[in-house]
């Protein structure tokens, strides 16, 4: 018997790709943005946080909040472009060159805030 190697969508349901007979990694609609588990979810609320503060900002503001890196700290992309979809930030299509020396000057995306917009109203 082989194993399946099909990937599931990292955020979503199984059912939207091949393979759905198998149980999801990770439900989106399981958790409202900012409850998920574990680092994912520190990073939801600490993206939230700069959000709710801030009009504009980078990745390295919501790294500002003494968020702890993880394994990979390019997990930390996966988090802002889930809460663009779910409508609490939006890409702006500029870019900012980075303050952490760790990353060599290298540039970041700017993003905008919908909450934010949403309370000048």
């Amino acid at each position: 018997m082989t194993e399946d190697k099909r990937q599931l969508p990292l955020f979503g349901k199984a059912s939207d790709c091949a393979g759905a007979d198998r149980p999801p990694r990770f439900d989106a609609d399981a958790d409202a943005f900012g409850s998920s588990a574990g680092w994912a979810g520190l990073a939801e609320r600490a993206v939230l946080k700069v959000a709710q503060r801030r009009s504009y900002f980078t990745a390295d503001d919501v790294w500002d909040t003494e968020l702890e890196p993880p394994e990979d700290p390019r997990a930390l992309g996966s988090v802002l472009k889930r809460a663009a979809e779910h409508k609490i930030v939006e890409r702006t299509g500029r870019f900012r060159m980075t303050k952490r020396k760790r990353r060599h000057g290298a540039p970041v995306a700017v993003w905008r805030s919908l909450l934010k917009s949403r309370d000048s109203r």
